[in-house]
């Protein structure tokens, strides 16, 4: 009678360890698709909200609530920054893949390879959409990429749901203290605090999701590498005992090094920043192995190694054109970004910081994931205090590894003893814990970062509120009266192909986006020697009308082979000078019969 007894019982412990496993099973299914609803509800949600100005703006041309004015598809903050864009990818229309400089007037080569907008640039000719138009739905597309791609790394690096989508919306909406500040002196009358975070669209998702399709480009590039190399580094690398695993293996960690190279000569050939700490970390982070698991990882090395072989060839050309076509050196030379004081830094930071360093007190329990992110914050903040001109730039993403980190410093330092007390209750709970303890603490996890949200997200609404709030205004530069947008797409009918056309820094700026001629004034860094042809331009249009400043005028057109100019009420506002009155220009278009805000187009009789 034992017996039988004895394999009843087993047989009901072993329904009962089924049914605990399919319980198991169905709960963690639940909590991985509500996991999946609440990270594109987050996503959607945010996308919307980056790009509720352009939705408004669009809307209201549309509509036509504003006859007197043009939406240019540009917001606010670097709009001259976003027009230089449009001219890449309006020479990519036009059909060149080397692009030129029609920012300045002087001769230099056409070798510049923008492989980004080139693309933007050719889905405008193939499917005849607007430039603008291609740019804000490429920005929308790019942007839900990188939601996705996110929430890939926020499932790499953590276990449990309620911390992945905690991590996934620090990294969407992660800010310094400036928004705090900013709600502060709002209300309270407090200090005014600005940092880098305030006005760097690359150190932000959030912000770069709103203005920059390159920028959120150049993130899914970031992340992919980052993304392929912890494929590669998943597990510390030995010999399995069977010589095809083996080789299976080392085929498999070839190909993630060729992608990853892949992936960064892609990127340097249209934002080569983002490529310089992506290629530190993957030196810094086997040194990192090499002190957590105390050994040399020479494998690790070899990856990137591979990735190092494909890229080069990519950073040499880069470094050829920067070096050699003079339009390219100035833009570098003009372009001076240098790192914040260390205060500044500070408040860009934010609360993520401090989390940060929490987590180097858990160093030893951080996976190999949160160890390439560890190396990736390290690689930024020593790479930004580099004797570079370009060093600011090199900060972007730096969000990423930030708040991968922090979010590693709140679960294995902060919470832990928070989450004592939750742990007992849950372990009165039931006898089957384990499960639920993990959920409980993924939950926990959750409403402690939701605690933090208000902190995190000050800083991208109050971002987002001054773009909308100066969009509102209608005015330039995000407007354009109808007469200036409708004199510039003029250009490009009544002008040859190679015309340089003079005007004020304001116009000069939608000259080739909207006509594709060259100006001779325009972008801060793409005009060679910016400043001096802005004093020139101010002084061309200035009120003296002296036989001695008409005579200047005249050589500098000439000087410049200068075909064309334009009057608007930009260049009347620089001085009285009056295009009319001189007999070496000649009117040949207008537009507007009112005197104060018409546009017309000078063209400079030949000698």
């Amino acid at each position: 009678m034992i017996a039988p007894s004895l394999d009843g019982a087993r047989q009901l412990v072993d329904a009962a360890g089924a049914h605990a496993a399919q319980a198991a099973a169905r709960l963690r299914a639940r909590g991985h698709f509500h996991e999946r609803v609440a990270i594109l509800l987050i996503g959607v949600a945010v996308l919307a909200y980056t790009q509720a100005p352009t939705i408004w703006a669009a809307h209201a041309e549309w509509k036509n609530y504003y006859p007197d004015r043009v939406y240019t598809g540009a917001l606010p903050t670097y709009y001259d920054d976003t027009s230089s864009y449009w001219s890449w990818m309006r020479q990519a229309r036009d059909g060149s893949f080397f692009f030129t400089d029609l920012y300045t007037p002087e001769a230099h080569p056409r070798n510049y390879v923008n492989l980004l907008f080139w693309t933007m640039g050719t889905i405008s000719r193939v499917t005849g959409a607007d430039v603008q138009v291609v740019y804000i739905v490429s920005r929308i597309v790019f942007g839900g990429m990188l939601l996705w791609m996110l929430a890939a790394l926020a499932g790499a690096l953590f276990r449990r749901p309620g911390e992945r989508v905690a991590c996934f919306l620090m990294l969407l909406l992660a800010g310094g203290w400036e928004g705090t500040a900013a709600f502060l002196e709002r209300h309270l009358g407090a200090v005014h605090v600005s940092s880098p975070a305030w006005w760097t669209p690359e150190m932000s998702t959030f912000f770069s999701m709103m203005l920059f399709p390159h920028f959120v480009a150049g993130f899914l590039g970031m992340l992919g590498a980052i993304l392929l190399t912890l494929r590669a580094w998943r597990e510390p690398w030995a010999r399995a005992s069977d010589p095809g695993a083996e080789r299976g293996a080392a085929r498999r960690r070839l190909g993630y090094g060729v992608a990853t190279g892949l992936v960064l000569f892609t990127v340097t050939f249209f934002h080569p920043y983002d490529v310089v700490t992506i290629m530190a970390t993957l030196y810094v982070a086997p040194l990192f192995f090499a002190v957590s698991e105390r050994r040399w990882p020479w494998r690790e090395w070899t990856h990137s190694l591979i990735a190092t072989a494909i890229w080069i060839p990519a950073f040499l050309y880069n470094y050829w054109i920067f070096v050699r076509n003079p339009a390219m050196r100035w833009w570098d030379l003009q372009n001076i970004m240098i790192t914040p004081d260390p205060s500044r830094l500070a408040i860009a930071l934010g609360i993520n910081g401090i989390l940060a360093a929490f987590a180097l007190f858990a160093f030893r329990r951080l996976s190999r994931a949160h160890l390439v992110m560890l190396a990736w914050l390290a690689s930024t903040l020593v790479i930004i205090h580099l004797p570079l001109r370009f060093q600011r730039r090199t900060i972007g993403g730096i969000q990423f590894p930030l708040a991968t980190i922090a979010m590693a410093g709140l679960v294995y330092v902060v919470l832990p003893p928070l989450m004592t007390r939750t742990k007992r209750l849950l372990r009165d709970w039931g006898r089957r814990t384990g499960l639920r303890t993990a959920a409980g603490l993924g939950i926990g996890t959750f409403g402690f970062t939701a605690l933090l949200v208000p902190l995190q997200a000050a800083t991208p609404y109050y971002v987002r509120d001054i773009e909308w709030s100066a969009l509102r205004t209608v005015r330039y530069p995000a407007w354009l009266r109808t007469e200036d947008f409708v004199a510039l797409h003029a250009l490009e009918k009544i002008t040859p192909t190679d015309a340089i056309v003079l005007s004020s820094y304001e116009i000069g700026n939608f000259i080739p986006p909207f006509s594709g001629r060259r100006c001779f004034l325009g972008h801060y860094a793409l005009t060679m020697d910016a400043q001096a042809k802005r004093a020139d331009v101010e002084r061309f249009f200035s009120d003296d009308a002296s036989p001695q400043a008409d005579a200047w005028r005249l050589d500098l057109l000439r000087r410049w082979r200068i075909g064309f100019v334009l009057d608007t009420p930009f260049e009347r506002a620089l001085g009285a000078f009056d295009p009319a009155t001189k007999p070496w220009l000649e009117r040949i278009y207008v537009m507007g019969k009112d005197p104060k805000t018409r546009a017309a187009i000078y063209r400079v009789r030949p000698a």
